[in-house]
């Protein structure tokens, strides 16, 4: 698991977005709980300017790690910056109901 997202990263410093693309891939197909990974797919898409790819990967991601906070925050903060923030509120609500001990999750809430 280490070995893929270290391999990504490297990728990324080198500006090989392609590569980079093709690690994590590999990396999720092995590793598909691995929400680092899912976590790094959104923002390379979202690097890419590709924003339909970006809620596909935070998407599989969230279905894949429900509890992950990183990855709701991502979700909503990416609609958001795509100016639907009524989606994010929906994906903060959807995380705290999912996680409703998480105070992170409230104070996002509150702040979108």
């Amino acid at each position: 698991e280490r070995m893929w997202m270290k391999g990504a990263i490297v990728e990324r410093a080198m500006g090989n977005q392609e590569q980079q693309k093709e690690l994590l891939r590999q990396g999720l197909s092995k590793y598909p709980l691995c929400w680092k990974m899912w976590l790094m797919s959104g923002q390379l898409e979202e690097e890419k300017g590709n924003m339909a790819g970006a809620r596909e990967a935070y998407t599989l991601g969230l279905r894949k790690c429900p509890e992950c906070v990183p990855l709701w925050a991502a979700a909503a903060a990416t609609e958001e910056a795509a100016g639907n923030v009524t989606k994010a509120r929906a994906l903060l609500e959807q995380a705290r109901l999912k996680n409703p001990k998480n105070p992170m999750l409230w104070l996002l809430a509150v702040r979108t």
